[in-house]
Order: structure tokens, then sequence, then C-alpha cells
């Protein structure tokens, strides 16, 4: 019988390749379907990146500010975009490579295909990993709503990756890459979503003190040369940043530039725990706006607009992840792959993240983008077992 070819490749190529293709579909998608701005976000994430293009951090305030007003963009004490600077910082890299900031969106998708795969290398070979990568890469929801607009949401995805495939090869064996990997995932949610970051640190801290508790004595010592040094060296420096980056567009590094447009508009917080500041002077068209916006803020801080729009943005994320039912599928197999540890604990982690974000006054779908690899991860899983039970082996 003549033997059986298996095609041996290696991982980093293989992750190479799924880079490349996906950067090839982002952009083919692109030029087929030309996009064009269309909300006051993407003009936002524009300016910043135009801005760090140019090497500045901020802009001087323009002759007639008071006529240039608009929602998510600061023109005192200088012009810069209210959103943190992460997702901007890419798009301006891709708009240098590319000409184009739609550039950087490609490269954000491309680099999370790829993370999304390493990250499950981490617990499965790398047939299935790539598999999981795939979906990233293809997911309707992803290449249509992140990566041909200027939105946003990949580079949180990617961090969220990032710490994910880390903890999982911490948790086995420490190494410096790892650590390194992990504190840059840290570092890429907290720079595009705070909230999250912080959600995601407490999570992954908990995994890790687990780890540290059960190690022996040179295991502690590995994780605290591999980990925890990494983690405060490049939480120190992302500290110093910000605190610079405050100081050069509020002028004072402890205020975010989200805080002070909140304050200047007068808008309402994003949590509805949270008092409704006195209304700001200005146009009528920001007014509307912000009355607009204060809609589900004084509606959810009623126990049955609470319950209502809750249900709401958790059937917004399930339509959104689930691809409006098409990935429902392949989770039929969740049956079986429930009693996989590693599967229980994502979706633990899927709950609590979700209970956290209940008290956000309007959730969507790019909130919970650190968790797409998680997503992936019990897609590929529950998959692989729906088609053991159906044929008995798997078919990759």
């Amino acid at each position: 019988m003549t033997p059986r070819l298996r095609l041996r490749i290696r991982p980093l190529t293989a992750l190479l390749v799924l880079w490349l293709l996906t950067l090839g579909l982002n952009a083919t998608l692109t030029a087929l379907f030309p996009i064009s701005l269309s909300v006051h976000d993407e003009f936002a994430h524009r300016l910043a990146a135009d801005t760090f293009r140019g090497g500045e951090l901020s802009l001087p305030t323009p002759k007639g500010h008071e006529h240039l007003e608009s929602p998510h963009v600061n023109l005192q004490p200088t012009r810069h975009s209210a959103y943190m600077p992460g997702h901007a910082m890419v798009l301006s890299i891709g708009w240098k490579l590319f000409g184009s900031p739609i550039g950087g969106a490609w490269l954000l998708g491309a680099f999370l295909a790829a993370a999304v795969a390493w990250a499950l290398l981490a617990v499965m070979p790398l047939r299935w990993a790539l598999c999981g990568g795939a979906v990233a890469a293809v997911h309707p929801g992803i290449v249509v709503y992140w990566n041909q607009t200027l939105f946003g949401g990949t580079l949180a995805a990617c961090g969220g990756a990032l710490v994910c495939g880390s903890v999982l090869r911490i948790m086995e064996k420490p190494r410096l890459t790892d650590g390194i990997c992990f504190a840059l995932g840290l570092f890429a949610i907290v720079m595009t979503r705070p909230y999250m970051g912080a959600l995601i640190l407490l999570s992954s801290g908990l995994f890790l003190a687990r780890t540290w508790i059960l190690a022996m004595k040179d295991r502690r010592q590995a994780l605290l040369r591999c980990v925890l040094i990494p983690v405060l060296c490049t939480g120190l420096a992302g500290v110093g940043f910000l605190l610079h980056y405050n100081k050069t567009l509020t002028g004072d590094p402890l205020q975010l530039p989200y805080s002070l447009n909140a304050s200047m508009r007068g808008a309402v917080p994003n949590f509805v725990f949270l008092s409704k500041p006195a209304p700001a002077e200005g146009p009528d068209s920001l007014q509307m706006y912000q009355r607009f916006r204060s809609q589900d803020y004084r509606a959810k801080r009623t126990v049955s607009g609470f319950v209502k729009l809750t249900l709401g943005w958790m059937g917004r994320l399930i339509r959104f992840y689930l691809a409006s039912g098409v990935l429902l599928l392949p989770l039929l197999g969740l049956r079986w792959a429930w009693r996989l540890r590693l599967v229980r604990q994502s979706i633990w982690v899927l709950g609590i993240t979700g209970l956290a974000m209940m008290p956000i006054k309007t959730v969507n779908p790019q909130y919970a983008a650190p968790l797409v690899v998680i997503f992936c991860l019990v897609t590929v899983v529950a998959a692989r077992e729906l088609i053991v039970q159906r044929f008995g082996k798997p078919l990759l």
C-alpha cells in the first residue's frame, strides 16, 4: 500500500501564509467595494491617524473653531480626536504603507487571523488552530464591520488573542517571549478599550495567580523573570506614554481626551450608575446628538429599561458574532465539547465579562473585541467534537 503523504508545514510559515491571505482578502474587498467615511467615529479616527502620520500628537486650535464643532473631536486646548490613540496609530502606519488609512485596518485584520491561530496553537494541532484563524479571517462581521471601516475593534481583538495565547503557554511553561506577548496584548487593549483592558487583566491575573500558587519555587522564579518583569516594564512605559499624551492634548496628564470631550459637551457617562453632568453650551446639532445619546442612559437607569436594553445588546452581540446564524451549526457540538475543561473555562470567561459589561450605557460589538479569540476557540472545538460524533474521527 502506498504510504499516505503528509504535508509538513512549520507553524511560523503557516501563520505567515494565513496573514498574507487575509491581507489580500481585505485589500481585494476594498478594491471591489471602495469605502467612504460616513460616521463621525470614523472621521475622528481619521483625524488622529492623519495627525500621527505627520509626526504630531495633536494639532493647533484652528481659527473660528467655534464653527467647527463635531462629536468626538476636541478643539481646545488643541485639536485632536477624543478616542484612545491605539487604533489611529495603526491606521497611520497603514496610511504610510498603502496610501490610505484603511490599509491599517487591513493590517490589523490580517494580524488578528494569525494571532488567533497562534493562540489556539497552545492547545490544539496546527490544522485546527489555522481553522480558528480562518474563522477570524472570513467572519462577515469582522471583515465588513472592522476591516472595511475605520470604526476600530480589531486592535483590541489582536490584544485579546496575544493575552489568551500567552496565558495558555505560561500556565504550561513560562517563557520570556510569552511574557512579552502578554504585556503587549494588554497594552494593545488598554490603548483602545481601557475598561476591557482592566477586565482582561483581572481575569488573566486570576489564572496566573493560580499557576503561581500551585508552582514550585523554581517555576515561581521563572514566572517572576519571564512574566511579571515584562508586564511591569511594559506597563510603566505605557503609563508614561499616556501621561505624556494626555498632557500634550488636554494639558492635564491625568485627564483623558475622552473625559475632556464628555465634560465640554455635557455628555452622559458610559456607565449608568454615574450621575449625569450639567448640560453644556454648544451648537444645536451637538446638543441634539447629546440628547440622542442620553436616551439609552435615562432608560437604562430604570429596571424595565435596564432589562430591555441589556437583552437588546446581548442579541446584537449574538447576531454579530454568530454571523446571523451562519456559525450556529458548528456550535451545535457544544453539548459534547462541554466536557472539556478549557471550553467550560472559556464559557465562564464570556459569561463573567458579559455581566461586567451590563452597566455600560450602550454596548456595541467592538466593545467585546478582546473576546474574539475565545469565540474562535469555542467554535473550533465544538465543530471538531460535532465532526467526531458524526463521522467517528476528525476530518482534518
